[in-house]
């Protein structure tokens, strides 16, 4: 190799030469494992995406090695790294409360009375558990779309009872305001939230009363602008 050649010469033009090819080389290197990486994590992410996650795992596994979750440091914004696992959390608590903060929204003087007139009605259970997307990764509560889809009218009556008095009372369960976090580096060695994709899986069954609540809204914006 060319680089080989100019190692062995012992002038400084040579060992100059020499210098800036290997340069060149490791420069290279990094850049072609920056994509490697780049387009293997955006193949994964589409896999946690669709609810593929042994797809993924076995894709983990086969490109970097057998698959565990590993949590390294965290770079904080002065600079310093964080080693504690309660330090970690810590900062990814700050970080992702920042990202998903929106702004402030105006109070709403809501009627428990009206809400009780105007209840969730089967039809539209119905309709918005059958326009779940299947074969899409669970969230806290463990269970799929297809699960729900698949499972007996016993089942889904009582799924819609509890989906219909959450509706009216406005008191929401945790399984409902809560997600899992799932973490895809960006990068190789990401070290700062900012280097890090994040995914929030939602339960099924909060996206139930999701799809009601925005199909009501959307139907009372097109009344409101039909009377103008």
């Amino acid at each position: 190799m060319e680089r080989r050649k100019y190692k062995n010469l012992n002038s400084t033009e040579g060992q100059k030469i020499y210098r800036a090819l290997r340069n060149l080389i490791i420069r290279k290197s990094k850049e072609a494992k920056e994509k490697y990486l780049k387009e293997n994590c955006s193949d994964i992410e589409t896999f946690m995406k669709t609810g593929r996650r042994e797809e993924a795992y076995k894709m983990v596994k086969k490109f970097f090695g057998q698959y565990k979750l590993r949590v390294g440091g965290i770079e904080y914004n002065n600079g310093k790294m964080l080693w504690e696992q309660k330090d970690i959390a810590k900062r990814w608590k700050e970080y992702l409360k920042i990202l998903y903060e929106g702004g402030t929204l105006k109070e709403i003087e809501s009627n428990e009375e009206e809400y009780k007139k105007d209840p969730v009605m089967r039809e539209e259970f119905d309709k918005a558990l059958k326009n779940l997307k299947n074969k899409k990764a669970a969230g806290i509560d463990g269970i799929q779309a297809d699960l729900w889809k698949e499972a007996g009218e016993k089942v889904k009556n009582r799924l819609f009872e509890i989906i219909r008095d959450i509706y009216a009372t406005g008191e929401m369960p945790e399984d409902y305001i809560k997600s899992i976090i799932i973490l895809i580096p960006k990068k190789a060695a990401a070290k700062k939230c900012e280097e890090f994709r994040t995914i929030s899986l939602l339960s099924h069954a909060s996206k139930i009363l999701i799809k009601i609540t925005f199909q009501r809204i959307e139907s009372k914006i097109e009344q409101s602008l039909t009377e103008d």
